[in-house]
This record gives structure tokens, sequence and C-alpha cells, in this order.
């Protein structure tokens, strides 16, 4: 059987000039490239180590894992899996539907550069038409146009009553910032910031669950990502310790998005045996470091 040689798709440099990657929709084969992108990425400022191609596997050839890097030295195979909520995983998928139905209409009638947050909870059907009402009203009015819940922008007097219907349905910040007309919906917003202490059952779960392909990749050095996707379980790494990995894993990897790890690193590593984690990619330029729990 041929084997499907994955292309590498946008670069994903987590050293100097590293960029910020938006991909509009991806599907589950999209994101789990994206993450194997990061894998490889930290391995060559890492490590030194470039792994070659990428490999498909998804039941291919028996084996279950996700990719495997067969002309890497050693043989590597990786297998990902996230921590997520499907409630929020639905929102999601409603707020980028969102996103395409403001789009066309701002872009129709040139209103410009629209980023608006979405608070847990909210409904698409409920929020399209209002806000389309909205801005179309700022069609006229010059410059930036700011508006949210915080109370820091309170928008013009007039427009007391539709913001007072806007954010009970879920808005919680809206911004004009410039011509080109767009709009970028933000992931799901959790307005109250309370969070689990750890993800220590969560991150068990998958080692467990993701064990047993990964040992029928053997003999090849394995690693699992993990994909840090709740905004309700805190992402402090002194709250929750670097697992005990079985023999099946050699490596275990956790990635973080936006909302998850806004102002820390977002990508940590521990290996079978070390205890410890080691926190990368911190988006502002802070150094790496290693934690011990």
């Amino acid at each position: 059987m041929s084997e499907k040689v994955e292309s590498e798709g946008a670069p994903i440099e987590l050293g100097p000039g590293i960029q910020r990657i938006r991909i509009d929709g991806p599907d589950k084969f999209e994101d789990e490239t994206q993450l194997a992108a990061i894998v490889e990425s930290a391995l060559r400022h890492l490590d030194g180590r470039e792994l070659g191609p990428r490999f498909r596997r998804d039941g291919k050839d028996g084996l279950d894992v996700d990719f495997t890097y067969d002309q890497a030295t050693p043989r590597v195979a990786l297998e990902i899996t996230a921590i997520h909520d499907p409630r929020l995983r639905q929102l999601n998928s409603e707020l980028k539907r969102l996103e395409a139905d403001l789009s066309a209409v701002v872009e129709r009638e040139s209103l410009g550069q629209w980023w608006i947050g979405i608070v847990e909870g909210s409904r698409r059907g409920d929020l399209t038409e209002p806000m389309i009402a909205f801005l179309r009203s700022k069609r006229d009015v010059p410059g930036v146009v700011r508006v949210d819940q915080s109370g820091d922008h309170h928008g013009d007097p007039e427009d007391a009553e539709a913001l007072a219907e806007l954010f009970a349905l879920g808005v919680y910040a809206m911004a004009r910032f410039g011509t080109r007309s767009e709009v970028f919906v933000f992931p799901p917003l959790r307005v109250d910031h309370s969070a689990r202490p750890n993800f220590e059952p969560e991150l068990t779960g998958a080692i467990a669950q993701n064990a047993a392909k990964l040992e029928a990749a053997r003999p090849r050095e394995t690693h699992l990502v993990v994909c840090h996707d709740r905004s309700d379980l805190s992402a402090d790494p002194l709250a929750t310790p670097p697992p005990e990995l079985p023999d099946a894993i050699d490596v275990l990897w956790v990635t973080f998005g936006y909302y998850q790890a806004k102002y820390t690193h977002r990508l940590w590593r521990t290996r079978r045996g070390s205890g410890e984690w080691e926190l990368l990619h911190q988006p502002w330029g802070e150094p790496n470091r290693i934690v011990r729990p």
C-alpha cells in the first residue's frame, strides 16, 4: 500500500520570527496537521532534530496512530488527541457560521473591520439579526467603535437599548478598527474566569485511551500530543504534575490555545521518567523554563 505523505503546510516556527496562524474552520485533519507541525518545529528548535516526511496512518498498514515519520532516526510515531467540552465545540462551530453570516453582510455593504467576542452559552440564531442591525447603525460613524460588557467602553447613549439586548444575548465585546470590511469572531469567551485547579484526571484519561495504539507502533519512538481545549480547567503547570508515562509512551506534549494560556507558555513537554514539565513557546518572548511540581 502506498503511503500518503503529508505536506508541510504553512510554516509554524517556535523560534525567532514566530508566526501566528489562523485557520478558518479547520476540519479534524487540518487540526491534526497543524499540531503535528508544532511538534516538528519544537523538536527542530529544541533538539536539532529533523523528522522528515510526515506519513498519515489512521488505520493504514495496521497502525492506528495519526502520523509516523519513518525516515527519522529513530523512527517516530505521533498520536494527537484533545481534552475538550463537546458543548463548547458545538458553540465554536456555530460561531464560525455566525462569522460567515456577518462577513457576508459586512463585505457586501462595506461596514468596516469588526472584531467580536461572544460568551459561552450564546445561540447563533438569536444573535444574527440584532448584530447585523447594530453593525449597520455604525456605517456612517467615523473612526474606532468599541463597546463591551466590562464597562470600559459603554458606546453612545443612543445605543443603550440595542447594546442591552446584545449583551443579554451573549455579546461580550465588539470593536471596529479598520476600513477593510471583514469580521472576526473569537472562540467562546468564559467571563467568570473560574477554573478547576488542574486537569490531571483528563490528562490521565487521554494517556490511558491512547497507550495501546502507540504501543502497536513500536519499535518507533512514541509521542502523544494532548490539545487542552477547556477554558474551565486551569493551565497552571504547578497544579497538574507531569504524569508517570506508561512504557508505551516516550514523550507527552500538551498544547494550549489562546484562551487556555493567554499570557503564559502554550506548549508543555515531559518525557517518561523525567518528572518535570518543559514549558515552551511563551507568546510574549519569555524564555523556556523547567517546572518540577
